[in-house]
């Protein structure tokens, strides 16, 4: 059983009408659905795969900045339509 094995059937899913017309007509709630589908193309996965997956952290090449962080933490820098600032 293997997450890299989920993974890829993630991967094939976007890339693949066909297969992803398959895993949506699973659904959601049907994991043993989409394990037998993912075992039909030939990669293997588990319950607990989908689990682990689950707790692995999103990086998505999209991080905020310090900069961007401070902005948010600070709220918004900026003018109103009168141009009187505010932050």
């Amino acid at each position: 059983m293997s997450v890299e094995n989920l993974k890829k059937y993630g991967q094939l899913c976007a890339k693949d009408e066909k297969v992803r017309k398959r895993a949506q007509e699973i659904g959601l709630k049907d994991p043993g659905g989409h394990i037998a589908h993912g075992k039909s193309l030939g990669l293997e996965f588990s319950r607990e795969d989908f689990e682990a997956l689950g707790r692995e952290p999103v990086v998505d090449g999209n991080e905020l900045s310090d900069e961007d962080l401070e902005k948010v933490a600070g709220g918004r820098e900026g003018t109103n339509k009168w141009g009187i600032p505010y932050v």
